[in-house]
């Protein structure tokens, strides 16, 4: 396998299911790479030499692919193996949710860093974690 620069300090098990993943989101696109090539601006050769899993494309590609192919770059990058994209809404849950989970961990959070508007959305994402709304890990 040719390592990028980017991929330098990977362990190889983990560059494995890098290669395996992408191959297998870009084997399955219905575009050909031809018309992938065409979309990300590259070269019809190097779409080939990812799809056979000979290269991996460099880390500004990967919203692009993950776009193109319909999954998300947390699926592309092996950090879930749901392929599905994240919603805006998923995204604000889950940083609010890392602060709900700080606060529960330190009994406090310092909400001055927040802008007016981050503050009230905290506190009413917290309130719906109250109210047994919204389900989280703590």
């Amino acid at each position: 396998m040719a390592k990028s620069l980017e991929l330098q300090g990977l362990t190889e098990e983990y560059i494995k299911q890098l290669y395996e993943r992408l191959t297998m989101v870009l084997a399955g696109t219905q575009l050909s790479n031809k018309a992938l090539s065409r979309i990300l601006r590259v070269s019809e050769d190097v779409v080939e030499a990812w799809v056979k899993g000979s290269r991996y494309p460099k880390t500004k590609y990967l919203g692009d692919i993950a776009s193109a192919c319909n999954v998300s770059v947390e699926y592309l990058l092996c950090k879930t193996d749901n392929p599905k994209r994240i919603t805006k809404d998923e995204v604000k849950n889950r940083f609010y949710g890392r602060v709900f989970r700080t606060y529960i961990r330190n009994n406090a959070i310092d909400l001055s860093q927040f802008t007016k508007k981050e503050t009230e959305a905290i506190i009413a994402f917290c309130e719906k974690v109250k109210n047994g709304e919204i389900l989280i890990d703590a």
